[in-house]
């Protein structure tokens, strides 16, 4: 359970090799081109083979520790944007040191230009990768265990690791994956007939690159059905899921292989064909198997076997690449070698070996051989001893449950044991519980059941079941080998979702049962500074018509749904939220106007100066998504000069006797991205933990864009956390760059405390995935 972790915590160590191994072979190798010096050639080359071995190795760790912070809460589209750009520079260097290692001094001037130039591309790639690797760690917090996450997983986030590959599709990729192991095997056949008889494969020499020709038409075809049409993951899958590409990469290696080998069968004599063809049969070894490293679902990660088809292509990809390295060590070697001869045709069957046994999901050779993947009851699969074990969580009732089943078969496997132990691990903290048999009394049992209310918090968690029978100790994983576990799991007819808790939700109006906010329709979000649906109105009536500054005036609001009166629902403890600022954004109030006759709502109110405000009213109405409605207005009366706005000048505000510090994550902020936005209170230095609920929450957050038009109303993050204070987090999503004014408020000895920040937005990431 702790190998993935362990292995992913190597990552930011590891990259740092390839960070100075393979930029300096291309420095060595400009130095050569350009006053040529056999021992800097010589050197290039040697720092280009443990470079690529060491980035081959970093990409494997990584890919653990995306694991991980996926499931920490890390924004899912900045791990593929960091993956993406790693991937391209990887791929990029493969091809590079296959090639350098396959031309040693044999190239020309101009081709070895070229080669310089290409690297010193990937290099600035590499770099850029690493840089945003950084931006995880320090601006998302990735890997950072002193602390618990950011954030829970956004909707998106949580939409993307509950992808599911039905029994169909890894039914489909087994038999591609089957079909595939026969064709390298028959290959293999090909190489050991070659030394066993000659003769016979003189007459069988264009089978070869026929084989390979068929195999790579084959791939391209037949590979990757889920991406036709291609609107069925995504629009423009092809050119972002790397599964995808890399499918299509081996394919047109293997037709170019296939096709240069009929070439050169037809051309020439057998025997220089055959070392030709052999040698590009090492080529596509070496280029293949380090491709096969990076082989792993982007677009559509598909939770329940992506880490299973991982492990897979790494295995396929270390033996290609041994097949690969044998026959160049044979062809360089001045002796011939009958060992090394025959590991070529045997290591290239051990190939087809591993093809043919591919299961799709967690590898037979870890002990996941025949078992039952897919979830009969909704829950995670995993082997326990000889049989299956699948967890459930009832979010409903707060119980968490495991069934035990035949390994490949949903057919009850009772155990003799009255409970089994559960160790729940939500990030870094765990938690042991104890499931008892059911029905209660002695066993066997093939159900088990235990309270686990503290989950229905978490997101997400993983677990692990240890159960002792049959003589010793057995343990079922429940984690991101497998699938992480959800709290809830939102089904696709849910039409209603809580604002606050996305795997919250129903078929029809209620609450939440977590925050009591109303269930709002599961609709697409509404274009940027578009505040409300179409058919909700908000008439203001004013008397006098035209406010005088300092004098009271009485403001009626009537919320509309087209020609009736909208019935509102009560948002935190109030069913009218009305927020009122000068245009400049120098003044802020908070009110509540009250329900009056008719559906209306009443208040009094002096505004402190002339000029112009802008109102918002933010309503609620039954059964319908949140509207807020602005509405501008003029004041008569002096009006002070207008006051530019500025960024805050430092992370923290002191008022009425506190400080309050404000932390953004991730940095810089950027439109159309999650963001969280963390308030520290102190007091004397010390923290305060008496903070009181108002308005039902643990505070409040309000965000207007400097022109007005955009309007945010932020709630605190459910946290672990205590809620009175110090450390209080709202989560936020800005609409388009520029500055923002951040009002918060939170409430401390029957007092409302308001501070402000302005904050930039800086423009969205120009690279999306």
């Amino acid at each position: 359970m702790e190998l993935g972790r362990w292995m992913g915590s190597l990552h930011p160590a590891l990259i740092h090799f390839p960070l100075v191994l393979l930029p300096l072979a291309v420095v060595l190798d400009l130095a050569d081109l350009l006053r040529p010096n056999p021992r800097l050639a010589w050197a290039s080359r040697l720092l280009l083979v443990p470079g690529m071995g060491l980035t081959l190795v970093a990409f494997v760790c990584g890919n653990f520790a995306e694991l991980w912070a996926a499931r920490s809460g890390i924004d899912q589209e900045a791990l593929e944007q960091h993956e993406f750009l790693a991937t391209v520079a990887a791929w990029a260097f493969m091809a590079l040191t296959v090639w350098r290692i396959l031309q040693r001094d044999a190239a020309s001037r101009a081709a070895r230009a070229v080669w310089a130039g290409a690297g010193a591309a990937a290099s600035l790639l590499l770099v850029l990768a690493a840089r945003h690797g950084g931006k995880l760690v320090y601006g998302h917090g990735a890997g950072v265990r002193s602390i618990p996450p950011l954030r829970p997983p956004t909707h998106d986030g949580l939409a993307a690791l509950l992808q599911r590959q039905d029994a169909a599709s890894i039914a489909y990729s087994d038999l591609m994956h089957h079909a595939f192991g026969w064709v390298v095997l028959a290959l293999a056949a090909l190489l050991a007939m070659d030394q066993v008889a000659p003769a016979l494969a003189a007459r069988l020499r264009r089978l070869g690159p026929l084989l390979f020709l068929a195999g790579g038409a084959a791939l391209m075809v037949f590979s990757d059905q889920d991406a036709w049409p291609l609107f069925r993951v995504r629009p423009v899958r092809p050119i972002t899921d790397k599964e995808v590409l890399l499918h299509k990469a081996l394919a047109l290696m293997m037709i170019a292989v296939g096709v240069r080998g009929l070439w050169l069968t037809c051309r020439r004599g057998a025997p220089a064909a055959r070392k030709v063809n052999d040698r590009l049969v090492a080529a596509f070894a070496l280029l293949g198997g380090a491709l096969l490293f990076t082989h792993i679902h982007s677009a559509a990660p598909y939770a329940n076997v992506a880490v299973g088809v991982y492990l897979h292509h790494t295995v396929l990809g270390i033996v290609a690449l041994i097949v690969g390295g044998v026959k160049l060590w044979d062809d360089a070697a001045r002796k011939p070698s009958r060992l090394r001869t025959a590991a070529f045709p045997a290591l290239i069957a051990l190939e087809a070996f591993f093809l043919i046994r591919y299961n799709e999901g967690l590898p037979w050779f870890l002990g996941y051989g025949n078992l039952l993947a897919s979830p009969t009851r909704g829950g995670l699969a995993a082997p326990l001893g000889p049989h299956r074990a699948e967890l459930v969580y009832r979010s409903d009732t707060g119980q968490l449950e495991l069934f035990v089943t035949e390994r490949g078969s949903p057919n009850p496997r009772p155990l003799p044991v009255d409970d089994i132990q559960v160790v729940v691990r939500v990030g870094d903290e765990s938690t042991s519980l104890d499931l008892r048999g059911n029905p209660a009394g002695p066993g066997p049992h093939a159900h088990f059941a235990g309270p686990a209310t503290f989950l229905r918090h978490a997101a997400m968690f993983q677990a692990q079941a240890r159960a002792r029978f049959d003589g010793r100790e057995h343990v079922a994983d429940f984690e991101p080998w497998v699938d992480p576990a959800m709290s809830a799991r939102p089904p696709a007819g849910w039409t209603y979702l809580c604002p606050m808790h996305p795997a919250v939700g129903g078929p029809r109006p209620g609450r939440c049962p977590r925050c009591q906010m109303p269930l709002q329709p599961n609709r697409p979000p509404r274009p940027p500074g578009v505040l409300h649906d179409p058919g909700f109105s908000m008439e203001l009536a004013c008397a006098p018509a035209r406010p005088v500054a300092r004098q009271p005036a009485l403001l009626r609001f009537t919320p509309r749904a087209g020609r009736t009166v909208a019935k509102l629902e009560v948002v935190h403890m109030a069913p009218l939220h009305l927020i009122v600022v000068s245009e400049d954004l120098s003044f802020f109030d908070h009110q509540h106007p009250r329900p009056a006759a008719g559906g209306a709502f009443e208040m009094s109110y002096a505004f402190p100066r002339g000029g112009r405000f802008v109102l918002y009213a933010d309503v609620t109405p039954v059964g319908e998504a949140n509207q807020v409605f602005r509405i501008p207005l003029e004041v008569d009366g002096p009006a002070p000069p207008r006051e530019a706005l500025r960024e805050s000048p430092a992370e923290a505000n002191y008022a009425q006797g506190l400080r309050v510090a404000l932390a953004a994550a991730p940095l810089p902020l950027r439109a159309a991205d999650e963001a969280v936005l963390e308030f520290a209170l102190s007091e004397n230095g010390l923290p305060v933990t008496d903070l009181e609920p108002y308005l039902g929450a643990s505070g409040h957050c309000v965000i207007l864009s400097e022109d007005t038009d955009q309007y945010l109303h932020s709630h605190p993050l459910e946290d672990p956390a205590p809620r009175n204070g110090p450390r209080i987090r709202f989560h936020t999503r800005f609409p388009r760059p520029g500055l923002y004014k951040v009002w918060a408020q939170f409430q401390r000895r029957g007092r409302v405390l308001t501070t402000a920040f302005v904050v930039r937005v800086a423009s969205p990431r120009r690279f999306r995935l």
